[in-house]
């Protein structure tokens, strides 16, 4: 943890004080407080005189935009979209790489920097983020000025996000191996603190369709007599065809010799293997990517860990310890995201690749129903964003924050509100505003991979009913009104509410227009005569 002192020390430094004062050009700058609280938006450093009267006043941290901007200090939150793209005269690639396990970590950076290579780009920047990860840079000049006539000012944050998707693709197809180096989808759990069913799924290698048990024919052929006998099987995920049977003709033992079951069901294919969703092992933060966000500046200290976030050089970054970024030891001659050798447009055709990239998707066949009464996955989709105002007992409760089963509530959380029509940076947003309110709050690794893992599914799951206790009477949220059977599920509850506040309306409506009461009154006057 950092204390004033530390503060003090270290931004008194004159190499820190150029380093910070050189990466705020024309950035916005935002601060931390050693007692939590942010600084105001946007902020700046225009000497380094401002760098140690900002440690006196108890700052921790600076932290800066992925953006270049015209005028940092007129950015307002007030602000239109077309006059954020007018003031925006740039941005840098930043890619954070948020991995829990230290040694993977360092494995996927270094992957993700011999990909940068592989493509031609020469300009790369690398520093450790302070605590457990790495941010990747490439300057903005390496890209080109337009693309297909469009300034590439303009690309971010939407195109910007494509190099993501494209990079994590690249890492998938070619250096996979490398990365994972023999972990299995149960040791990759334990690491990342991911359940394994969500790291690995079985997929049919031919066509790359999501395989699922089903029902199917089973054959068993006797050696003796040579009765072939058929069976149905019934088979969920974790179970396995009987492997013997006793022949109806004979009696002799008899062995499986066909298992129709585990076959794809789209292309009759046996050829089925797991498949690890490198995606989620790769932890490559696409929150970064979205307009006015901060990350940390080179040479700031990290909060938690009291350490650097110190350039490096981008190929030493295997041998890096986090003992290198102690601020009485470490040592820096690099800049983070340094143009003066910068070849303008050298990025450009990897960024053409990246925008032209379309990902492969691996195919969900659904040729049956699949779901079950706990976790039904057909349903009606929420047209509109139901408010707080709507929710269920049991999720006010939740957001309130918990002290136990807080993974559950997560759980419950996600697909409640991508269910009642939010999208998702308003869910991101709103389950950190949860998770601060939580007894030992939630690691933000563990919300960000549970919603990058809904985000991949591509399709909405009601949360669990009413009648599953491990996720309402066991945490002690559910009110009475949701336990006596009315409603099934939370997503009910709150539809439920909405439709009875807009009929209310409508009636409301109805009975204030004149236009309405007229004709009430002509109808009458019928009537009457």
């Amino acid at each position: 943890m950092l204390d004033l002192r530390t503060c003090l020390n270290h931004y008194k430094r004159s190499e820190v004080q150029d380093a910070l004062i050189q990466g705020a050009k024309n950035r916005e700058l935002g601060t931390r407080y050693l007692d939590g609280h942010f600084g105001k938006r946007p902020d700046s450093l225009q000497n380094k005189a401002d760098v140690l009267e900002f440690a006196k006043q108890g700052v921790s941290s600076f932290h800066i935009s992925e953006e270049h901007w015209s005028n940092p200090l007129a950015l307002s939150s007030t602000l239109k979209k077309s006059d954020l793209i007018k003031m925006r005269r740039g941005w840098d690639l930043v890619v954070d790489v948020d991995c829990p396990d230290w040694e993977l970590s360092k494995r996927i950076t270094f992957v993700i920097i011999k990909i940068l290579k592989k493509h031609g780009i020469k300009s790369i920047s690398c520093k450790f983020s302070g605590n457990k990860g790495f941010h990747i840079g490439v300057p903005f000049k390496a890209f080109p000025k337009a693309v297909n006539g469009k300034s590439s000012a303009e690309l971010f944050p939407e195109k910007v996000k494509k190099i993501l998707e494209y990079l994590v693709y690249v890492a998938e197809k070619e250096y996979s191996a490398e990365i994972l180096q023999g972990l299995d989808s149960k040791q990759l759990s334990g690491k990342l603190d991911i359940p394994e069913h969500e790291l690995a799924h079985e997929v049919c290698i031919d066509c790359n369709t999501l395989y699922k048990s089903r029902s199917s024919k089973l054959q068993y052929m006797c050696d003796k007599c040579g009765t072939i006998t058929e069976k149905e099987a019934v088979l969920s995920p974790n179970s396995t065809a009987e492997s013997f049977i006793s022949c109806p003709k004979c009696k002799s033992i008899v062995r499986l010799s066909t298992d129709l079951s585990r076959r794809c069901v789209k292309c009759g294919s046996s050829n089925i293997g797991k498949k690890i969703n490198l995606k989620l092992v790769l932890g490559l933060d696409q929150v970064l990517i979205s307009p006015r966000h901060l990350y940390r500046m080179a040479l700031s200290l990290h909060e938690k860990s009291g350490l650097v976030s110190l350039p490096i050089n981008p190929f030493s970054v295997l041998a890096f310890e986090k003992s290198m970024a102690s601020p009485e030891k470490m040592k820096c001659n690099l800049i983070f995201l340094d143009d003066s050798s910068t070849h303008e447009g050298e990025a450009a055709d990897f960024l053409l690749k990246a925008l032209d990239f379309k990902p492969e998707i691996v195919l969900e066949f659904n040729s049956d129903k699949w779901g079950s009464a706990d976790n039904p996955t057909n349903w009606e989709d929420s047209q509109e964003r139901i408010p707080i105002e709507l929710f269920p007992p049991s999720i006010i409760n939740i957001l309130k924050g918990l002290k136990d089963g807080k993974k559950r509530a997560l759980f419950v959380l996600i697909n409640f509100l991508t269910s009642v029509g939010w999208d998702y940076p308003e869910v991101d947003e709103l389950l950190h505003e949860w998770n601060k309110k939580n007894q030992d709050p939630l690691r933000e690794t563990v919300i960000k991979t549970q919603l990058s893992y809904h985000k991949i599914q591509k399709k909405k799951v009601l949360p669990p009913n009413y009648s599953n206790h491990n996720y309402y009477a066991d945490l002690g949220i559910i009110s009475a009104e949701e336990a006596n059977g009315k409603f099934k599920n939370p997503v009910n509850y709150a539809k439920m509410r909405a439709k009875m506040l807009n009929s209310s309306k409508k009636r409301k409506k109805t009975s204030q227009n004149p236009a309405t009461t007229i004709i009430q009154n002509k109808d009458t006057e019928k009537e009457s005569s």
